[in-house]
């Protein structure tokens, strides 16, 4: 059996089971929207929502446009399109040179909705609208870079790195969350012993999976640490904010 989400979306491409789209939910000018025709689970990775197919044409057949947001019993709460969002950080990539290349803003609502937009310094030193156009290292890399650094976390999204950077540990993700991982970015990582902390859905597995086998192919250490609890769409953030200590979290990740 698979799901139909084709019915409802633009689709950009489809690889296997797994299919990307532009968001029905929010003005998507940069696809965002991914599925699994077999599980019928679905995601917005600007921030929407996430859930299964049946919520998901509950909200198509509306016929409005709402913003979807599902708890972790996939419980749906509509939220209207013009609800306000405000900046609450902003996170830049370096470039090959080590200056400034990508800037990520994050925006968040009152209900704790999310969005992403991206902007790249071009030739006259301006930001401009628009993903990186030459290759970006990974983020924070500045931190963890020298021999005195080598165990890094490889997290999904900035606001985990950063989160973690701040309980002294070294973090790091790439641009785009899942499903952007590039190759080249597993040359920054030799003589690093790499942990990846999921975030708890399919997508943040599937993740996590595509970065260890590249990282195996090139003789990087790297495994894959499942943070117990997490609810579905949950993060490394959500475990610390529900209990979990810094002492219990280098237990579980064998970091002294």
């Amino acid at each position: 059996m698979e799901f139909d989400f084709s019915n409802y979306l633009y689709i950009v491409r489809k690889v296997d089971d797994e299919l990307h789209a532009r968001c029905p939910f929010h003005d998507d000018s940069r696809p965002s929207f991914s599925a699994n025709v077999k599980t019928g689970l679905w995601r917005c990775h600007a921030g929407c929502g996430d859930g299964d197919f049946i919520h998901f044409t509950q909200m198509i057949n509306s016929g409005r446009r709402v913003r979807i947001y599902t708890n972790k019993n996939f419980q749906v709460n509509g939220r209207s399109e013009d609800e306000k969002f405000r900046k609450v950080a902003t996170y830049q990539y370096m470039n090959g040179e080590g200056s400034y290349h990508l800037r990520i803003t994050r925006l968040e609502s009152s209900s704790g909705a999310k969005r992403f937009f991206q902007e790249h310094l071009d030739a006259y030193g301006h930001w401009v609208k628009g993903g990186a156009t030459t290759s970006v290292l990974p983020y924070l890399i500045q931190e963890w870079i020298g021999r005195e650094h080598p165990v890094v976390f490889f997290v999904e999204g900035e606001k985990c790195a950063e989160f973690l950077q701040s309980k002294g540990f070294k973090a790091t993700t790439t641009p785009g969350g899942a499903g952007k991982w590039k190759p080249h970015y597993a040359d920054h990582f030799y003589g690093k012993q790499i942990v990846i902390l999921p975030d708890g859905d399919l997508v943040g597995l599937k993740f996590a999976h595509e970065i260890q086998s590249t990282l195996y192919l090139k003789n990087i250490s790297a495994s894959i640490i499942f943070l117990p609890g997490l609810g579905d769409g949950e993060d490394v953030v959500d475990w610390f904010s529900q209990g979990g200590t810094v002492e219990v979290f280098r237990k579980l990740t064998s970091v002294s």
